[in-house]
């Protein structure tokens, strides 16, 4: 990712969750890919990540997922309301009195 090469982190990570699939090490590539997806904006597919590693992984593993699918719902629940909000905003009424 430091290298702006995040196509390569992912498929790296991706490779690493194949080849180590019940390992300690499978569950850390997973969340490693949830947060790439999360720095890129795909909170979609991030939340599909980290739903999978809030099933069955280690104890810290978890925890770290949790608190990122938190933080997704969060932000993501608040962007839903602000843009209502928006369109509230943009369509004022006004009210004459006679």
């Amino acid at each position: 990712m430091l290298k702006e090469e995040p196509w390569e982190a992912t498929l790296l990570y991706s490779q690493v969750e194949k080849n180590q699939r019940d390992a300690p090490l499978g569950y850390e590539a997973k969340l490693r890919n949830a947060k790439l997806s999360y720095y890129k904006g795909e909170f979609r597919l991030a939340q599909e990540h980290l739903d999978i590693l809030k099933q069955a992984t280690t104890r810290e593993n978890c925890n770290d997922a949790m608190d990122l699918s938190m933080r997704i719902k969060e932000n993501t629940a608040f962007r839903f309301c602000w843009r209502g909000f928006e369109r509230v905003r943009s369509h004022r009424v006004v009210v004459t009195s006679e």
